[in-house]
């Protein structure tokens, strides 16, 4: 221990007295601990680390799937749900949950919701227990008992210790609190639920949440779903076994659409982390090589080359337990970044913080940057009989061997090659988000004011709910500005919505396998629906006063469905027959263009419109057209005439169309933001690099250029010499890179929309640019050579 604290005591001093060499390595492993602990610590936050909830792995979300054609839906109606309850099977408990809207009105002012209608076995299921209160169960149907969010208690009720109990109203009905939930819980991932009740009957389809007996693993219980896919295909009167079960994990499903990209940038992360180790390491071979006849006296006088080595480990730990320590800060300002930067749709994202496994992994790459600065340099220059050749130079400079040379140009070598992979990566996304943001969606989004609504079940009946959309519409078109106002149950870029396919047929259509039927993508829409967002009609005419509820049934298709049904110049006229619940046979009176709906990424899929006074639904997204004086008031004005009409139905997400087209690609923003970042650090780090060894080679090699210079070497062919041998790594880490970017193309593609893998602009521009910067990098130290005058570098000696 007492070597120990002399060695520190000594590290210290010499630390110290190299200031500028500390500091740098300090900065440079501050920078590598610190991006890396923060992609750290959000990809295990949200792909890896178990989810909240006891024995989490065991949570399975699921689905159905067509055994021929692979047909898959997350939905499943109430009364397949209670038939699967009744199987004794490989699930402990299964639960169902359904998305809705409620109000609170408390202090007559009004507060719209995320509720989430679930089963009495639905916290049964997740066993997360509430902070307060209970859980559901099977006594509580019919009373209307809910349980709340943290956030909800907190900010609605001030924490109030006498919640329980208390009454509030919901959609102008006495609802009773039983339960308060855990802070950060989030049973869902992608919407911020707040209130929890039981349901009893749906008029929609839902979600099915299963927990596995503690006996059986997900790979056993999917070879064991036998019963299930009986009970299921009955339901579904298939005369065979036509639909299958599919058990997903609860973590996977919610982080499935992000996993290539948090693995891209994890991946581009550990780069730049090893591009930060590899300067320090070239560092030490410089700071090493100034020290080399001290290390040469100090084995002079009985020092072993383990006895050296254990020194400078000490040092150069000391170092990296400082940068950190300065990684640690870093990375902590780093997440709260991340936090504010990242879309409100990212899975988990509440659950990041710095946490154990984080603090594991910096002190793991403090370790290993620390070994690794120190046995590389060490390796090659702490060597018995170097340092003997160092003491019979009797003080004279020394030019380095060709084995040190080779193994820092290789390191350089390296570094670039590693940062030509991550710019080919940064321009490859950086050419698809320009190439997302000019993707025509289908429609104009200027000066459009989106919101959505939806309608408590006291309205009852139809008939009402459509009265109640007919007397708002009325009301948004007296409101000043506005020009044009239009409904859909599913609008363009829109989170919230009613969205989901069904079956359809033709006249003249070959009968269809049991569950092999062709889908299409509905909506229900008022007349003036296209002209508002001007979506061109290809032919025929848009909904009017002609289709009423007691007049024929009338469907508008897009372009991509009347394509795969006909070839015909015109179809006005044809049949589309779509289910008996739905209306059965529908006469097709116009056709337009094909409408992104999810997302500018998304595909074009068929889709066909309904007159929303044929099919009312009890939730529509409204669009508003404004003049462009209006759009900063227009959304309180909405909100105020939503509760003005109906105090239970307020207006939600209120939103400008073009806003929220951005925002459907706000995922690919960010990945591109923290990529770019990374790969911008990788290119200072590298030309540190090239400079660096530039640098060095010029003062280790001062009398040979003074001697050149002496036999005539003019200085053109002094800097041509110097920038050649500066760029021979560079160039090496370029093709190497160009080589090895190709083992990227498989997650490069699942992340590209529109985009080559292989797309030669980039590839030829990255290496030419990293080229151009080796030299740029290494010009400053060329220059000094040329200025070297022969007697001087010769005095040198």
């Amino acid at each position: 221990m007492r070597r120990l604290m002399k060695d520190i005591s000594f590290s210290f001093r010499t630390l110290t007295s190299r200031p500028i060499y500390s500091l740098i390595a300090l900065l440079t492993l501050a920078l590598g601990i610190s991006v890396t602990a923060t992609m750290f610590t959000l990809v295990n936050s949200i792909l890896y680390k178990p989810l909240p909830m006891p024995e989490s792995e065991q949570l399975m979300i699921l689905s159905i799937e067509n055994k021929t054609k692979s047909k898959k839906s997350t939905s499943f109606n109430l009364n397949i749900f209670h038939q699967m309850t009744k199987v004794d099977g490989v699930f402990e408990s299964i639960a169902f949950w359904a998305y809705d809207q409620t109000t609170l009105t408390e202090n007559n002012s009004s507060k719209p919701l995320y509720n989430l209608r679930v089963s009495e076995d639905y916290f049964r299921a997740l066993g997360v227990q509430p902070i307060k209160g209970r859980w559901h169960t099977i006594d509580d149907k019919g009373k209307n008992n809910v349980l709340i969010s943290y956030d909800l208690w907190r900010d609605e009720f001030q924490q109030s210790e006498t919640i329980l109990g208390r009454s509030i109203l919901l959609d102008l009905k006495p609802h009773t609190i039983i339960g308060v939930m855990p802070p950060g819980f989030n049973s869902t991932g992608d919407l911020n639920i707040q209130v929890w009740n039981l349901l009893e009957t749906l008029d929609r389809p839902g979600g099915l949440i299963a927990r596995l007996k503690s006996d059986v693993n997900q790979e056993t219980a999917s070879q064991q779903l036998t019963p299930y896919n009986q009970v299921l295909n009955q339901v579904r009167q298939e005369k065979s076994e036509v639909w299958r079960l599919k058990l997903t994990s609860m973590v996977e499903s919610l982080t499935k659409n992000y996993k290539p990209a948090l693995v891209l940038l994890m991946l581009s992360v550990l780069a730049v982390f090893l591009i930060a180790v590899l300067n320090v390491v070239n560092l030490s071979f410089a700071q090493f090589g100034n020290r080399i006849q001290e290390l040469a006296i100090r084995v002079s006088v009985g020092a072993t080359r383990v006895r050296l080595v254990k020194q400078l480990l000490v040092e150069n730990l000391m170092l990296s337990f400082a940068g950190g320590a300065l990684g640690l800060l870093l990375a902590a300002w780093g997440l709260k970044l991340v936090k504010h930067l990242s879309p409100a749709d990212l899975p988990r994202i509440h659950e990041l913080a710095m946490d154990v496994e984080a603090v594991m992994v910096i002190v793991s790459l403090i370790v290993i940057a620390g070994v690794l600065t120190t046995l590389v340099p060490a390796f090659s220059l702490v060597h018995p009989k170097k340092l003997a050749l160092v003491l019979k130079s009797a003080g004279r400079k020394m030019t380095g061997d060709k084995k040190s040379n080779r193994i820092r140009r290789s390191l350089v070598a390296i570094e670039v090659c590693v940062a030509v992979i991550l710019l080919i990566a940064t321009g490859l996304l950086l050419q698809n988000y320009i190439s997302l943001l000019q993707q025509p969606p289908g429609f104009k989004s200027d000066n459009i004011i989106a919101g959505h609504v939806w309608l408590p079940e006291q309205f009852g009946s139809k008939r009402k709910e459509y009265l109640h959309w007919r007397s708002l519409i009325n009301e948004i078109e007296k409101l000043p500005g506005v020009k044009a106002v239009a409904a859909t149950t599913s609008l363009p870029m829109m989170p919230t919505g009613i969205d989901y396919d069904v079956n359809y047929s033709y006249t003249g259509m070959s009968e269809s396998l049991p569950g092999e039927e062709p889908q299409a993508a509905t909506r229900s829409i008022t007349g003036n629906y296209f002209s508002t967002l001007q979506i061109p009609i290809i032919d025929g005419r848009e909904f009017d006063e002609r289709d009423t509820a007691n007049s024929s049934k009338v469907v508008i298709i897009n372009r991509a469905l009347a394509e795969r049904l006909w070839q015909e110049k015109s179809i006005i006229g044809r049949e589309l027959v779509l289910p008996s619940w739905m209306g059965g046979t529908h006469h097709i009176v116009g056709v337009v263009e094909n409408v992104k709906h999810r997302a500018l990424s998304s595909e074009i899929k068929p889709e066909f419109y309904l007159p929303f006074a044929q099919r009312v639904y009890s939730g529509m997204s409204f669009i508003v057209q404004v003049d462009s004086q209006q759009t900063k008031i227009l959304p309180r004005l909405l909100a105020n005439t939503a509760t003005s009409v109906d105090i239970t139905a307020p207006m939600t997400n209120i939103s400008s169309l073009h806003r929220l087209t951005v925002d459907s690609i706000a995922a690919e923003k960010l990945m591109l933001s923290i990529l770019a970042i990374f790969a911008s650090l990788a290119l200072f780090l590298a030309s540190i690099g090239v400079y660096g060894i530039s640098d060095n080679m010029v003062n280790q090699r001062t009398n040979e250029i003074g001697i050149r210079m002496a036999l005539g070497a003019r200085p053109k062919t002094i800097l041509r010499w110097i920038l050649w041998e500066s760029s021979r790594p560079v160039i090496a880490g370029a093709v190497l890179g160009l080589i090895l970017v190709g083992f990227l193309g498989t997650i490069m593609s699942k992340i590209l929309y529109g985009v080559s893998v292989w797309e030669p602009t980039i590839y030829l521009s990255v290496p030419a640019t990293l080229v151009l910067v080796g030299i740029i990098a290494a010009w400053t130290p060329a220059k000094k050579a040329t200025k070297i005058h022969p007697q001087e570098a010769l005095h040198c000696e």
